[in-house]
């Protein structure tokens, strides 16, 4: 699979689909796999071999661009807990069906269409081999502004993070600790698949922001009474030795090359996470979790 990075404006669209795989863009269709297959009053579909319909429900869903698929099981129970009004259609193993029974009854009593499918139709369907044996396909959450920002609250601020992992595992650490607002460069942005099974449902918790330039978001903070903090290697100010307050913006930077230089030279701190000279730096995610970590120990002191 290519790992191919696009611009900021789609950073989350990381992994680029497979050539071989080919999805019908104006029509929504429901897949059927081998196994039984449901309606959404929980009666079983009957195949048609010799209709076009038949051929029509075998191919996979097409989802359209207000829609998001997510995948993993502890990321459905969350979506399934917090947003189960926004649920499209669901997909799953039959091993899930009693995990998931209460999701199941809920779609019955809405009329949300769900399926029984095996896991090779839904490596297929997700575009990823680590499903965990259940999608949800649902509204796409979408993307606040600076607009939406709130005056009074600790903000995270993924500068040109493109990759998903991280971004979820960095929304896995927010939800851990409280933190609900993460801010990423370019408004047109989605939470990927990959980005929302890494967060384990982290993901609903955290409200997402796109910003038109850094330059711009900086002004916002300075208006608004921000101090802007963020992480260097070179820096000789720990980490644990800052003060912090409430109204600050943490920076993390991209994976190759950090904090880019405009951001930096508009930092009122820059700060260190104190260890050996044996690895260069430490992965964004981890970072974040220390500075996370260290932020709520202040703040319960004060």
């Amino acid at each position: 699979m290519s790992k191919k990075i696009i611009d900021h404006r789609n950073v989350f669209d990381y992994h680029k689909k497979s050539s071989k795989q080919k999805y019908n863009k104006n029509k929504r269709v429901s897949f059927v796999s081998g196994k039984d297959s449901y309606n959404s009053d929980n009666t079983k579909v009957l195949k048609n071999n010799n209709s076009e319909n038949s051929e029509a429900k075998n191919k996979l869903h097409s989802k359209k661009k207000n829609e998001q698929f997510y995948c993993g099981v502890h990321t459905c129970h969350t979506v399934f807990k917090q947003r189960k009004n926004d649920i499209i259609k669901v997909y799953l193993v039959k091993e899930l069906v009693k995990e998931f029974g209460e999701l199941l009854k809920f779609c019955s009593t809405k009329k949300i269409a769900y399926r029984i499918i095996d896991d090779e139709d839904l490596k297929k369907l997700t575009d990823s081999t680590h499903h965990e044996g259940i999608a949800i396909l649902t509204k796409t959450v979408k993307t606040k502004t600076i607009a939406d920002l709130p005056t009074n609250a600790p903000i995270l601020w993924l500068d040109g993070v493109v990759n998903p992992h991280n971004i979820g595992i960095m929304m896995r650490v927010m939800a851990h600790f409280g933190w609900k607002h993460l801010v990423v460069n370019g408004e047109k942005t989605v939470i990927s698949p990959a980005t929302a099974r890494m967060s384990e449902g982290g993901c609903e918790f955290v409200n997402l922001y796109g910003i038109e330039s850094a330059k711009k978001f900086i002004l916002w903070a300075r208006k608004n009474g921000y101090k802007i903090v963020g992480t260097s290697s070179h820096s000789s100010l720990s980490v644990y030795e800052y003060s912090m307050c409430k109204k600050i913006i943490l920076v993390f930077g991209q994976e190759a090359d950090g904090i880019s230089k405009d951001v930096m030279q508009r930092l009122d701190e820059s700060l260190i996470i104190p260890g050996t000279d044996n690895v260069e730096s430490l992965n964004v995610s981890v970072a974040g979790g220390i500075f996370l970590s260290e932020y709520t120990r202040q703040m319960e002191m004060k």
